[in-house]
C-alpha cells in the first residue's frame, strides 16, 4: 500500500512542476502577457484550494471509496492534460487548468488519511516514504517536461501525457481497490457538521499559527515560481 501511494504520488508531482514550463510555450503562443500568465498560475492554485477547503471532510465521509478516488484522480489528470493539449483559446485554457489542479490536491487526503490510519505508530516514517515519491517528481517533473517541449509543440506534449495518466489509474485501482474498505470506521455525520467542526479548530492558536505561517510560504513559494 505505501509503495503504490508513494509511486501515485510521485506521479502526480511530475506532472505538476512542468506547468510553469509549460506556461512559457503556451504565452509565447498564445501570445500572453505577464499579466496573463499569473492569472492562469492562480487559476491553477485557486483550484487546489478549493479541493483543499471541501475535499477534507467530503474524504472523511467517503472511507470505503478511497481506492476510487485515488484511481479517479489519474483518470482526471488524463482529462485534463487533453483538455489543455486541446484548447482553442485562453479562456478555455483557463477551466482546463482549473481541471489540472483538482487531482493532485485531492490525491493528498486519502492518501495521507490512509498512511495515518495503517501506520499509528510510524506516522513520520510512512508520510516521509510518501514525501520521497513527491521529490522524485518534483526533480524529474522540471527535466522531463524542459526535454520533452525542446522537440514537441506543447499541445503534443499535454497530449502525451495523457496515457501514462491512464496507464498509472489502472495500476493504481489494482493495487489500492479496497484501501479504506478495512480498519477503523470513521463515525458518519453529515457533511454540514463536519465543515463546522473543521472550522472550529481554527480557535487553536497553534492551528491559526500554523495555517497564516502555510499562507505566507505559499504566498512566496508560488510568487518565486512564476516569477521564475
Amino acid at each position: 500500500m505505501l509503495g503504490s501511494l508513494s509511486f501515485g504520488h510521485g506521479v502526480t508531482h511530475l506532472f505538476d512542476q512542468g506547468f510553469p514550463l509549460f506556461l512559457t510555450d503556451i504565452a509565447a503562443t498564445m501570445g500572453l502577457g505577464g499579466f496573463q500568465k499569473a492569472m492562469l498560475f492562480g487559476i491553477r492554485q485557486g483550484g487546489s484550494a478549493m479541493v483543499n477547503l471541501g475535499g477534507g471532510p467530503a474524504v472523511d465521509m467517503l472511507k470505503p471509496q478511497w481506492g476510487a478516488i485515488l484511481t479517479g484522480c489519474m483518470l482526471g489528470a488524463a482529462i485534463s492534460f487533453a483538455a489543455m493539449g486541446a484548447s482553442p483559446n485562453l479562456w478555455v485554457l483557463a477551466i482546463a487548468v482549473t481541471l489540472f489542479a483538482i487531482p493532485g490536491s485531492l490525491w493528498h487526503l486519502p492518501s495521507a488519511a490512509a498512511i495515518s490510519q495503517r501506520f499509528p505508530d510510524r506516522r513520520g516514517f510512512a508520510i516521509s516514504l510518501h514525501g520521497l515519491g513527491a521529490n522524485l517528481g518534483n526533480i524529474l517533473g522540471p527535466i522531463m517536461t524542459g526535454g520533452l517541449l525542446a522537440i514537441l509543440m506543447w499541445r503534443n506534449v499535454f497530449f502525451l501525457y495523457a496515457i501514462p495518466s491512464l496507464l498509472v489509474g489502472v495500476y493504481i485501482w489494482w493495487s489500492l481497490k479496497d484501501l479504506g474498505k478495512y480498519g477503523e470506521d470513521i463515525e458518519h455525520k453529515d457533511l454540514g457538521y463536519q465543515f463546522r467542526e473543521a472550522f472550529q479548530l481554527l480557535n487553536d492558536p497553534i492551528i491559526l499559527s500554523l495555517t497564516l505561517s502555510a499562507i505566507l510560504r505559499g504566498i512566496g513559494l508560488n510568487a518565486m515560481f512564476n516569477w521564475t
